[in-house]
């Protein structure tokens, strides 16, 4: 059932141009930060905090532990995959930006560079060709691998905890200019959270190189790839 659902939440990201325009948007963070916010003047900023941080963990954790085979489960694990994988869709913006650097097409170029690198201390203008695929690889990370990664360790409740962790960890207490002490434990739990992630991806990406560069081959080789092909 989580293979099911991981392929059709990749599906709607591929295929559904208005779920792309709503994961960019980033509405789940925002709605998030929103909630944070008015119950920190409810019932004050480190109550609201936990609220926000362990409540819905907690409730689907109990509720389906680390998944589920039921058909209820399986659509509560398309759910919370959707709300949280909510990156500023980076694989379009990779595509547009190959596009138009093959074009020439300096300002689309420059635009989509702007989007990539925001918030990154890199400076999009002067971004080289290494720093803006580096950033790539890093937002696919941060964006979708952390997040199916412990979705498939710790079903729904586990990647709904650690994306709010990355978010309450980033979002500071209302009114305050200094991090709070449960906030600075939230930026260790999320710098916890990355840590066996890591090495996977990792792996995995050599892995993806090592086949490109292979198929690449097979491809040019006239007596293994073309000959073949043509047969």
């Amino acid at each position: 059932m989580k293979l099911l659902a991981l392929v059709l939440v990749i599906a709607f990201d591929r295929f559904l141009e208005f779920f792309q325009r709503w994961r960019a948007a980033r509405w789940p963070r925002r709605v998030t930060a929103e909630v944070f916010e008015t119950l920190a003047g409810m019932v004050g900023a480190t109550a609201a905090r936990l609220l926000v941080w362990l409540l819905l963990p907690t409730v689907l954790f109990a509720w389906l532990g680390l998944g589920s085979d039921s058909v209820i489960g399986w659509l509560v694990a398309v759910l919370v995959l959707l709300l949280v994988i909510t990156p500023r869709n980076t694989s379009e913006i990779n595509r547009q930006l190959l596009d138009a650097a093959a074009r020439g097409d300096r300002e689309t170029v420059e635009s989509a560079r702007r989007v990539l690198f925001d918030g990154a201390p890199v400076d999009p203008a002067t971004a080289t060709t290494r720093q803006t695929g580096e950033r790539i690889i890093v937002l696919a990370f941060s964006e979708w691998f952390l997040v199916l990664f412990w979705f498939v360790l710790a079903g729904p409740g586990g990647a709904l905890l650690y994306r709010l962790t990355e978010w309450l960890a980033e979002t500071p207490d209302p009114n305050e200019h200094e991090v709070s002490r449960l906030q600075g434990w939230q930026r260790r739990a999320h710098a916890l959270l990355v840590v066996p992630a890591a090495p996977v991806f990792t792996v995995l990406m050599l892995l993806a190189g090592s086949f490109q560069r292979g198929l690449n081959a097979w491809r040019g080789d006239e007596a293994l790839g073309l000959s073949l092909i043509h047969i």
